[in-house]
């Protein structure tokens, strides 16, 4: 981490077409994509360059946030770019990259969400992309096995 940005890695014993499908498929990223007890909606999701995507993540006692952006870049299995800002927060958006690598029949996966705000920002982010790493992982077992 460093003042504005979280870099993240993780390895997944999946491989990246799977995991890309999980970026890019709305029905897997209604799965993972918030952390910790809080559930994803996907409300908008259009995987193309310029394309839309918007997911409401709710929990019991943390109300609703939702979060959206644009596609900027996909490179299937390799690199996806997207914009992010939250409905509730300030109009900045910030930029997220997530870069896919083949290690064997494995994923290592990258991840960068530059443009935070503030040092408090890139905390509250960091933490909720582990929590959402940590969830997706299970989901690639599920998605792996089932193959």
């Amino acid at each position: 981490m460093t003042d504005d940005r979280v870099e993240l890695t993780r390895t997944f014993a999946s491989p990246p077409m799977l995991v890309w499908r999980c970026f890019t498929e709305a029905e897997l990223l209604g799965k993972w994509f918030a952390p910790g007890s809080l559930r994803p909606e996907v409300l908008a999701f259009e995987p193309r360059l310029g394309g839309a995507w918007r997911v409401r993540m709710t929990g019991q006692d943390r109300g609703d946030h939702v979060a959206f952006g644009t596609f900027e870049a996909l490179e299937p299995t390799e690199r996806l770019v997207f914009t992010w800002a939250w409905e509730s927060g300030s109009v900045r958006s910030s930029r997220v990259t997530v870069t896919l690598h083949d290690e064997d029949g494995a994923t290592h996966l990258t991840l960068v969400h530059a443009g935070l705000p503030s040092p408090s920002a890139v905390a509250d982010h960091a933490e909720g992309w582990e929590g959402c790493l940590d969830k997706l992982e299970p989901l690639l077992q599920k998605l792996t096995f089932a193959r």
